[in-house]
């Protein structure tokens, strides 16, 4: 019985073979190029791009025209086609490679690039969601951008004088541990206007300050010959004055001018370090072009005070 087994399964393995390698006449064999291989994947990515949109971080321009970048369907960057167009442009982007789907329209967003040879060009999307160069106002819708600062250094003030433009709406003013050499004093904020520095009754403020023991509030509704960013204010304890003023579009004049505030420094009168917060208003309905930083007494030994303009 088990020669029989053997024997037929044997036969059946050459039947097997017989009918696959089989060859039916007048019948053609099948071309090979009609058998369907599975596609090849895309190559992946092997880094992404900086931004949002088409936005590159670093860019370099061929040409002095066109200054259009985009992602290309081969996954580098390239000017020909839409939105492009034709025309010199971006054609590299340094240390970026692989394709990188594009996001449709963005606000207009700042980055640093290089074009033709100068630096300090920014670059934003377009209408079609595009790199480009032009059009590229200020930092964008709701980005900041630091348009002027000072350092103390035995300053009796510090003076801001091109920081407010047409370019901004509103503006944020960032204290960095800046310290006086006077004991007990008022940091003070009054604006510039009409071509000069307003030291009259014409500002009003309130704060609400807060230490561990207990809260206060101070100021008045006008009336005020200064904005006061903080009262009985001491550099000790190798502490320093930091914090953020913020200023609502002071530059047309239609509307008087607001401001709000948050603050840190050490207390002279509390002895200990005290937070604030600000709500201030300058009166009159003039162009504000302009502000300057003082203390009551003494100077601003160190210690940096930045203006950021912002667009919405």
């Amino acid at each position: 019985m088990k020669k029989n087994a053997l024997y037929i399964s044997m036969v059946a393995f050459v039947l097997l073979a017989g009918i696959l390698s089989l060859t039916v006449p007048g019948v053609s064999q099948v071309p090979q190029s009609l058998i369907v291989s599975p596609p090849v994947p895309a190559a992946v990515p092997t880094a992404n791009k900086t931004g949002t949109g088409n936005l590159f971080a670093t860019a370099t321009a061929a040409g002095a025209s066109g200054n259009c970048a985009q992602w290309t369907a081969a996954g580098d960057v390239g000017d020909a086609g839409a939105p492009c167009g034709s025309g010199g442009g971006v054609t590299s982007v340094a240390g970026l490679t692989g394709a990188v789907p594009g996001q449709g329209t963005d606000s207009k967003v700042l980055t640093a690039g290089t074009f033709s040879g100068s630096t300090g060009v920014t670059l934003c999307t377009d209408a079609n969601g595009g790199a480009t160069t032009s059009g590229c106002s200020g930092g964008g819708s709701g980005a900041l951008v630091l348009v002027e600062s000072h350092t103390a250094s035995s300053s009796s003030a510090l003076n801001f004088t091109s920081c407010f433009s047409s370019t901004y709406n509103d503006y944020m003013i960032r204290f960095v541990q800046l310290r006086n050499d006077t004991t007990d004093v008022t940091l003070e904020l009054q604006v510039h206007g009409s071509g000069g520095y307003d030291t009259g009754t014409n500002y009003g403020w309130v704060n609400f300050g807060w230490v561990a023991g207990g809260t206060g509030q101070n100021g008045a509704n006008s009336g005020q010959n200064f904005v006061a960013l903080a009262q009985h204010w001491d550099s000790e304890l190798s502490s320093s004055y930091n914090g953020q003023l913020n200023i609502f579009n002071p530059l047309p004049g239609t509307n008087v001018t607001q401001m709000t505030g948050l603050f840190s420094y050490y207390s002279h009168s509390n002895s200990t370090f005290e937070g604030i917060t600000l709500n201030a208003t300058y009166l009159q309905t003039v162009a504000v072009d302009g502000f300057r930083v003082l203390p009551s007494s003494g100077l601003l030994t160190s210690g940096t005070v930045l203006c950021y303009g912002l667009t919405h």
